[in-house]
């Protein structure tokens, strides 16, 4: 599934932690601190518009928001996110390119 498929393309340069649920990620998010956050739009049970709040409220902050997603319209949280990937629009190289470019240099795992 796309979820396995991400942490195979970037387990060489990032500690990836997987998240199936709104509930779920709004619970990890309130609780531990990330560089960046990648997110779909849709969840199974919400959109994404509920978890940016939750996480530029608590210790995410700074975290940058990258949403990957099919959704092409993101008006209404596109002040909140840092940039978007259309999956359609792009190969797994490219997709990891673009997530190099957010992550601190010294947070590399494979530098």
């Amino acid at each position: 599934d796309l979820l396995n498929l991400i942490e195979i393309t970037l387990g060489d340069i990032a500690n990836v932690t997987k998240i199936n649920n709104l509930a779920e990620a709004k619970e990890v998010v309130e609780s531990k601190k990330f560089d960046i956050i990648i997110l779909d739009y849709l969840f199974p049970n919400g959109t994404s518009e509920e978890l940016v709040s939750v996480i530029k409220a608590g210790c995410n902050i700074n975290t940058k928001i990258i949403m990957f997603s099919a959704y092409e319209d993101h008006k209404t949280i596109k002040n909140f996110i840092d940039s978007v990937i259309i999956k359609s629009n792009v190969s797994y190289d490219e997709f990891k390119k673009c997530i190099e470019e957010f992550i601190p240099k010294e947070n590399l795992t494979g530098a």
